[in-house]
């Protein structure tokens, strides 16, 4: 007989406080390296990320820029672009980005785009996201900062190869707009297709 395996502790060196109120994992994924196809779990705590695998199982600590924080009612989330991981932290706060550099690390740097092209808006706060057809896809809710969407309904999509240009004229979209409905998700189908889910419907 042998004894069976308890729960091990992931984060290895990585210091938390585990004090049941700050460092709570609020968001993870599966993060793949597009070029070795290593892959990590993240976790995102109140201050940092902790990526992890089999090959790095002390885990490494990817910390948020300065002051900036997670909290449980940002309902956060992850979307891999390429290379990098976002972390979207609801309407109220900008998303974070790290470059996804694991042999040599840097913190998360704030995705703001103080020049944006012509007609163009940076990344707009948002809950959730999907990285599809080498464009980043967006919730994009009129309560959205510093420039978001007219609806509740409304999705918006960057540049093609760029997460940081979004261009409202061409790639925002309104789905039933003037019902009394409201986007929760999409997800990508087959080859160019969205399905969108509303409350009460759903839509490609």
């Amino acid at each position: 007989a042998e004894t069976r395996k308890g729960i091990d502790f992931l984060a290895g060196s990585v210091t938390l406080t585990y004090n049941g109120s700050d460092e709570r994992v609020f968001a993870s994924t599966l993060f793949s390296d597009p070029a070795t196809g290593v892959e990590f779990v993240v976790v995102a705590t109140k201050s940092k990320a902790i990526i992890w695998n089999d090959s790095n199982n002390s885990g490494i600590a990817i910390d948020y820029p300065g002051s900036e924080v997670v909290a449980a009612g940002d309902g956060a989330s992850f979307v891999q672009s390429m290379e990098k991981l976002i972390l979207f932290r609801g309407k109220n706060k900008t998303p974070l980005e790290w470059d996804g550099d694991y042999s040599s690390p840097t913190d998360f740097v704030v995705k703001a785009n103080a020049s944006p092209g012509a007609g163009r808006i940076q990344c707009p706060n948002t809950d959730l996201g999907v990285f599809f057809r080498n464009r980043l896809i967006i919730a994009n809710p009129v309560t959205t900062n510093p420039s978001g969407g007219d609806s509740n309904y409304s999705i918006i999509m960057s540049d093609l190869l760029d997460t940081d240009n979004y261009y409202a004229a061409e790639s925002q979209f309104r789905i039933n707009k003037g019902s009394a409905d409201f986007l929760v998700g999409f997800y990508p189908y087959q080859e160019d297709q969205l399905i969108v889910f509303m409350r009460n419907s759903i839509h490609m």
